[in-house]
């Protein structure tokens, strides 16, 4: 079990995290859209720049999910029409993702959902704290990547 101790600086970004993901899925929810955060998170992917290909492998890389992963998230996104997969000509085992108009549409208003959210949740802290916040976070995203002595997934 994770200590609760204000020293341990991964134990509060987990919780913070779980605490952000809950209120992100609510609001998510209240607008009607019966989707989770991972789903969200590639659709938000795929409209950011819609006219761009992505091939579903480089998808999982960019989302930081292994590819059976992926697959689940695609499948769902596709039965809910929000994203379809193109085949590859010449190579049957890659299919390009794209979001459909739907999903384009739901991925902008996650995006600016994002956006008011985050408003809301720095409104209260200062601009060089969330300066200084954001480069320790980087800094341990980079050592939490997977290295040579690690066993990527």
């Amino acid at each position: 079990m994770i200590s609760k101790s204000k020293n341990q600086l991964g134990a509060s970004i987990v919780q913070a995290g779980r605490l952000l993901t809950n209120r992100i899925n609510s609001h998510f929810l209240a607008l009607g859209t019966n989707i989770t955060f991972e789903q969200m998170e590639v659709l938000v992917l795929l409209s950011v720049n819609p006219k761009k290909k992505i091939i579903q492998n480089d998808l999982a890389v960019i989302s930081q999910k292994n590819k059976s992963g992926i697959l689940r998230i695609i499948d769902i996104l596709e039965k809910k029409r929000f994203v379809k997969r193109i085949p590859v000509e010449g190579d049957r085992r890659k299919n390009i993702i794209e979001a459909t108009e739907a999903g384009i549409k739901i991925g902008k208003e996650a995006i600016e959902l994002f956006m008011k959210i985050d408003k809301e949740l720095t409104r209260k802290i200062h601009k060089s704290d969330v300066i200084t916040s954001n480069k320790v976070l980087d800094i341990i995203k980079k050592e939490c990547k997977p290295g040579k002595d690690q066993i990527d997934q």
